[in-house]
């Protein structure tokens, strides 16, 4: 990816995250706490509000629903951090065939919002370069069922299997304060509270709970994972490509502090 940036759960990292969470397992890191470990207590400070992320992916290499062996998003295509939302393409979902013989088609989400989708009248398709009528979109267990322009038999619905459905950044629903979407995530620098650099963004995992930062050192070493939640991400600023981290800290039963993995 340009750059090497760095990210649904939808902003992002803060992109909010409609949680159609992919499963991917958690890789090792010293940033996860051993299960049952207790956290840290609060200092009292005032915390930070949650960034939240949108899915809006825009890479084309990845498929919405990825499996554990997928490339991470900062080795993918994308758009830079700085791009503005009117010049991104937004992934909403992937066809994934015909739904009866009159050209509807089978949608997989990717969306923290499906429902904005209902006020969306054109798409773009695979990579196709003019858009296409979003003539209708309904919802049925946990899938979009549509039909486009142009698609009038399961024939040519077939053709379209596997292709990304995206939308112009223009239609997205404007985001809130703290919300982000994954491209404004991937690809920038993460640096701790002294302002040392700890490494690059280089993907973002969903978990279900929240989503968690995949940190790439700048000397190549071990990835480390930050999850998405307030004692962690102390500021996230995609303007200034910048995000502060404070690693967390456990303590094991007995109260003596859990060494990070070597």
């Amino acid at each position: 990816m340009r750059g090497l940036k760095l990210t649904d759960k939808s902003a992002p990292a803060p992109v909010t995250s409609a949680k159609t969470a992919r499963k991917r397992p958690a890789r090792p890191s010293q940033q996860v706490p051993p299960a049952g470990a207790p956290a840290a207590e609060s200092a009292g400070e005032a915390k930070p509000a949650e960034p939240r992320l949108h899915k809006g992916r825009t890479w084309t290499e990845r498929p919405v629903h990825a499996s554990p062996q997928s490339r991470p998003l900062g080795e993918t295509e994308g758009p830079e951090p700085d791009a503005p939302l009117g010049d991104v393409r937004l992934a909403i979902g992937s066809i994934g065939g015909a739904h009866g013989v009159d050209g509807e088609l089978r949608m997989r989400l990717s969306t923290d919002d499906p429902n904005h989708l209902r006020r969306i009248k054109h798409v773009y398709v695979g990579d196709e370069t003019a858009t296409r009528q979003l003539i209708s979109i309904r919802f049925h267990q946990g899938i979009a069922l549509i039909q486009l322009g142009g698609v009038k038999n399961s024939e040519q619905a077939r053709e379209l299997t596997g292709m990304t459905v995206r939308i112009s950044g223009r239609d997205a629903r404007p985001l809130a304060k703290n919300e982000y979407y994954y491209y404004q995530v991937i690809g920038i620098i993460a640096k701790d509270e002294a302002g040392e650099v700890i490494g690059t963004v280089s993907d973002i995992l969903e978990t279900g709970a929240n989503d968690v930062f995949v940190i790439t050192p700048a000397d190549g070493g071990k990835e480390l994972l930050f999850p998405s939640i307030p004692d962690v991400v102390v500021d996230l600023d995609p303007a200034a490509r910048t995000m502060t981290l404070r690693p967390q800290r456990f303590w094991d039963a007995e109260g003596d502090p859990i060494k990070p993995e070597e």
